[in-house]
């Protein structure tokens, strides 16, 4: 009967650990497929190349805040009272928070009995010297009797000019512990609350001006001459695609970078605050001449103006490439250096690339 019993449990050992293996198989099998899915992305593909273009030159470039500043205390001391909340606007000397003053009003009060004892010994002292001056007019008095009591009126004045001094120095103290708006704008970073200490070295926010916002962009060495600086020009947000502005180029860099690009900035008015900053802008000019560019479709472009990235398909893998972009034309970018003519760039389904995957190519 015993050895039955073992056999039995010897037997659903067994197919225990078969059922487990080949669920493990199983598993194993999807795994492959699903990695398989996922390596051989099916992409399509676009030559670089060169083309004619009508030169209607445009570049991109982001919008940055003409005027921002970071803002802090001008006391040392425990911040009581907050008066705004992070994306609020605000006006120059506007009240942002109250540090805790009760010692600095301890002291002024103090300062200020000081003064007015001061001020009694001051008039005493000046009433005395009036009458040893009367009594020294008529030799009723030894000189230096008069001269002890001058000496006397004219430290009393001092100790009385120390004291308003003191107080004006403890009120200004005390002025400090206000927190002001340095600049008009909106208060685009808040660090403080109540509780927080303060001190003269600690950044407590930041206050950002879009009443004006400047265009940054990068020019080639080929076309910065057709920009001078107090030239009005046209201005597009790509967020706003209905809507056209007019700037005037405030600053033109004298230093290329290592691409022979030059940045110039472009000062627009932005009284209605549509244009916020980061948001990205084209600068759009005429050129009665055409000329040949290394051109990409724009929906090859990944990553941000800024680091724009492509995919190149290369022995049926997606590698990313960085690169330099120049003008805008269409739906098309200048490749200003990063790719070569003839090769092939992934203009659909980036999306599911990573560099190094492997892709499938659709006609």
């Amino acid at each position: 009967m015993k050895r039955i019993i073992w056999a039995v449990a010897i037997i659903a050992i067994v197919l225990f650990f078969a059922f487990r293996l080949y669920s493990n198989k199983v598993e194993i099998n999807k795994a492959a497929q699903f990695k398989e899915k996922i390596e051989n992305v099916p992409v399509r593909i676009t030559k670089v190349a060169m083309q004619a273009v009508d030169y209607e030159f445009s570049y991109l470039g982001s919008f940055a805040p003409a005027h921002e500043v970071n803002f802090g205390a001008e006391m040392q001391g425990k911040i009581i009272q907050t008066y705004i909340e992070e994306g609020n606007p605000v006006t120059k000397g506007q009240l942002l928070a109250k540090i805790d003053a009760e010692k600095l009003q301890i002291r002024l009060s103090s300062e200020q009995v000081a003064l007015e004892n001061a001020k009694a010994t001051y008039q005493k002292l000046s009433r005395d010297l009036e009458r040893y001056k009367n009594l020294q007019e008529e030799n009723a008095i030894a000189d230096i009797n008069f001269q002890q009591s001058k000496l006397s009126a004219k430290q009393a004045e001092l100790n009385t000019q120390s004291a308003q001094i003191q107080i004006k120095s403890t009120q200004k103290d005390i002025s400090q512990t206000n927190i002001i708006a340095p600049i008009s704008g909106y208060l685009t970073n808040k660090i403080f609350e109540v509780g927080t200490m303060a001190s003269p070295n600690a950044n407590l926010g930041t206050i950002t001006d879009i009443s004006n916002v400047k265009l940054v962009a990068m020019i080639p060495e080929s076309d910065i001459l057709k920009f001078q600086k107090g030239q009005s020009i046209k201005v597009s947000v790509d967020a706003l695609p209905d809507k056209e502005f007019e700037g005037s180029i405030t600053q033109i860099s004298v230093k290329a970078d290592a691409a022979h690009n030059y940045k110039i900035e472009i000062t627009v008015p932005n009284s209605s605050g549509l244009i916020k900053a980061g948001m990205y802008g084209t600068i759009k000019g005429k050129n009665s001449q055409k000329q040949n560019k290394l051109l990409i479709p724009r929906a090859a472009l990944v990553g941000s103006v800024k680091q724009p990235q492509v995919f190149v398909a290369e022995s049926g893998v997606a590698k990313l490439r960085n690169i330099v972009i120049g003008n805008s034309f269409g739906n098309n970018l200048e490749i200003v250096s990063g790719l070569k003519e003839g090769e092939s760039v992934i203009a659909t389904g980036q999306l599911n690339l990573q560099d190094g995957t492997t892709i499938k190519i659709d006609k």
